[in-house]
């Protein structure tokens, strides 16, 4: 629902609005992992479809839906566990996983290839929209492992709602594989 017309539309906000919350319900560490990361990936690829007006009141809406759960899930008495001397090694364990079973090595040394004047300048981000809606996945995908790695917790678990979006970053690569040269592609 993103990519739908939500600067216009109504019912876009109020779906993109409630798959947000479901997320927090779901799992709060994930929601901040996901719409953090999510959020400023938006900004930075699509700071045209984030209207000042319209962005403020889906976060005020989601911050409404969410706010009981901040009590019952008792997020305050958690916040403490953070441990930042096990974190590098959180980390390494998570991009270990995400090029094992989600995206693998050299495809991510290709896109980090690719990219490369991406994150040192505007002028690199891609004006292809399948491309620039992977960037954005990829984006995601980074800034989640980075926020996951701040829990105490390694489980591989907390990578699963990786899938479908490494699913997407795999399916475009494989489709200019296959543009450019069909056995690779295969």
């Amino acid at each position: 629902f993103f990519l739908e017309d939500w600067v216009t539309r109504f019912q876009p906000d109020l779906i993109l609005c409630l798959s947000i919350a479901l997320i927090f319900y779901t799992n709060y560490l994930l929601f901040y992992s996901f719409v953090i990361p999510a959020f400023f990936a938006g900004i930075w690829l699509y700071p045209e479809e984030f209207p000042v007006k319209r962005t403020l009141i889906i976060i005020l809406a989601t911050f409404i839906i969410v706010t009981p759960g901040l009590f019952l899930f008792l997020i305050q008495e958690q916040s403490q566990v953070i441990n930042l001397i096990v974190t590098p090694k959180i980390i390494e364990n998570y991009f270990v996983d995400l090029f094992q079973f989600m995206v693998p090595l050299p495809l991510a040394l290709y896109l980090l290839y690719r990219w490369r004047r991406v994150f040192w300048t505007r002028a690199g981000i891609p004006t292809e929209p399948g491309e620039k809606f992977v960037l954005f996945l990829t984006v995601i995908i980074t800034g989640n492992i980075l926020l996951l790695s701040l829990a105490p917790q390694c489980e591989y678990r907390y990578l699963v709602h990786l899938y479908p979006l490494a699913t997407v970053i795999l399916g475009w690569i494989i489709l200019k594989t296959w543009r450019s040269y069909k056995v690779a592609g295969v």
